[in-house]
């Protein structure tokens, strides 16, 4: 076997290394041949003509520059992950709430939903601009402005983004139909 167990690549056959002035052998060019044979063929492609037949532990380290899963069976970006499931965001504010959430956005994208606890009791209409991307309204039942009172100090909300600014979802939010909506809409 070409590897040693740990991922070195060995040449196994004997008469290596070759020494100057001396005939190489069928027997050992070959036994060479066949060891470079055999780690070529284990060897995972950078093009992907192979792939992998077992498990890849990554021992700690991570996919770079993964681009963006288009079917079920691709690996998810993070980017990817955020735009589509809940994330938990810290947030500060009244009725212009900022908010932040690790990694940082990079851009609103339709069905995004995000999670916030209230840091005040708004006042009247409410705002809110997550990573620093630009404030966006909360609305709720399709289009109308937060009264005041409708998030209070202390309560987790649930939004989602339609793509021009957030649908409070629950709890003073969206009404049951336009919930089921949203549900269907967004893949919630």
């Amino acid at each position: 076997m070409s590897y040693n167990g740990s991922g070195t690549f060995v040449i196994n056959s004997t008469g290596q290394p070759v020494v100057t002035n001396t005939v190489i052998s069928s027997t050992a060019f070959n036994a060479l041949t066949a060891d470079l044979a055999t780690g070529l063929t284990t060897a995972l492609t950078k093009d992907g003509q192979t792939t992998p037949t077992a498990n890849i532990p990554m021992g700690t380290f991570k996919f770079t520059g993964l681009g963006a899963g288009s079917s079920a069976t691709d690996s998810a970006n993070l980017s990817q992950v955020q735009s589509s499931v809940g994330s938990f965001l810290t947030a500060a504010g009244t009725d212009t709430i900022t908010a932040s959430v690790s990694p940082s956005l990079t851009a609103y994208a339709v069905g995004q939903t995000f999670k916030f606890i209230a840091a005040a009791t708004n006042t009247g209409a409410v705002t809110i601009n997550i990573s620093t991307l630009g404030a966006k309204s909360i609305l709720k039942n399709g289009a109308t402005a937060l009264s005041a009172g409708e998030l209070v100090s202390g309560s987790m909300y649930q939004i989602v983004y339609d793509g021009t600014q957030f649908q409070l979802i629950g709890a003073g939010g969206v009404t049951a139909g336009k919930a089921i909506a949203f549900s269907i809409i967004f893949g919630l």
